[in-house]
């Protein structure tokens, strides 16, 4: 088949796109130009290492490399809505966002100008089929299983995705990179958001203007005001809030009121929820259910899942009513459900 490959510059793209072109398949490398130059005040244009890094791995695999502008709509759907979500009081997830509305979308997109079939990234996470429906399933590899920024994508995507990395580790992935001689196995993994340098999005955020970056007050569980704050978007459920407080207290961020522009703060056993609210569900191994079933729920990419009741309700959402209470349950994250490896969908945690 034509394939076209995601190739981000990693270690990770460019092995996917050696084992295809070794099964056979016309590689076609793609690479997403991403990041505006507004987003970042680094000396070097946002993303251009990644660009030559994927372009010298598609040489050495001896395969034709493109380059698709890709950083208005990136600036928009991406950046925009990570400004919009803390400014609210909620916490984002960047990548959930754009796996569906800009990467596999301009990927697919690419692959109908140029009459591939298929597309295919270095994500850890596996494919499968079942009555007519394409499943989405964890990676092999569990330290490294993607598929909770995949829990987005719908059916007509999915139906047309490849993962070669899905089945294998990413010890596998580093060895083929050093057989093959990729030379890319050096080459650091990055763990921030893409385009904030350092991971900084406090500096990043303070960059911009709005009621997120004004200052409020900062109170206990009763109300009363204990404390002041620099501004809502420095913070996330969960946080500690102790440099903001009189010396010596201990306290955590509760809740966010972008109303009042108040942060609520309280001690630790106090971040413990036993149910959330979560809007806006993509169903991927079934239809929308009517009736309530179990799963278990990961609530952030890290997050182990919890087993939970999931209780359908009207509009596309449901009620997650987890066995044991949750820890810091933040509005703004994804709640994702499984059924042992099947992802069964994924929506926004509301409240």
């Amino acid at each position: 088949m034509k394939i076209i490959v995601g190739m981000s510059g990693g270690l990770d793209s460019a092995v996917a796109a050696l084992l295809l072109k070794e099964q056979g398949h016309e590689v076609i490398g793609v690479t997403l130009d991403l990041i505006p130059e507004t987003a970042s005040r680094a000396p070097a244009r946002p993303g251009e290492e990644g660009i030559d890094s994927a372009r010298q791995a598609a040489a050495r695999i001896g395969v034709p490399h493109r380059v698709i502008d890709a950083r208005e709509e990136f600036g928009k759907r991406v950046i925009g809505y990570f400004r919009k979500e803390y400014f609210s009081g909620r916490t984002p997830n960047p990548c959930v966002v754009c796996n569906p509305e800009i990467k596999f979308a301009f990927l697919l997109r690419c692959a109908d100008d140029l009459g591939a079939a298929m597309v295919a990234t270095g994500h850890y996470a596996r494919i499968g089929r079942e009555g007519g429906r394409t499943l989405l399933l964890r990676g092999a590899d569990r330290r490294k299983d993607q598929a909770y920024f995949l829990s987005r994508l719908p059916q007509n995507a999915l139906s047309r995705v490849i993962f070669p990395l899905g089945d294998r580790t990413k010890a596998e992935a580093r060895r083929i990179s050093v057989e093959r001689g990729l030379d890319l196995h050096e080459r650091p993994e990055s763990q921030d958001i893409c385009f904030i340098p350092g991971n900084d999005y406090r500096a990043f955020l303070a960059r911009s203007t709005g009621d997120g970056i004004a200052g409020g007050d900062i109170l206990d569980t009763r109300g009363a005001v204990i404390g002041r704050h620099p501004g809502i978007a420095q913070f996330t459920i969960g946080q500690r809030a102790g440099r903001w407080l009189p010396s010596g207290v201990r306290r955590y961020v509760l809740s966010i009121d972008p109303g009042r522009r108040a942060i609520t703060v309280g001690r630790g056993d106090e971040l413990l929820r036993g149910e959330c609210a979560v809007t806006d569900i993509n169903w991927i191994s079934r239809p929308a259910p009517a009736e309530p079933f179990r799963a278990l729920v990961k609530i952030r990419s890290a997050h182990p899942g919890a087993a939970a009741g999931i209780h359908p309700g009207p509009g596309g959402g449901a009620v997650v009513r987890f066995d044991e209470p949750q820890k810091a349950v933040t509005p703004g994250q994804a709640a994702v459900f499984y059924d042992g490896d099947v992802v069964v969908g994924g929506g926004w945690i509301e409240k």
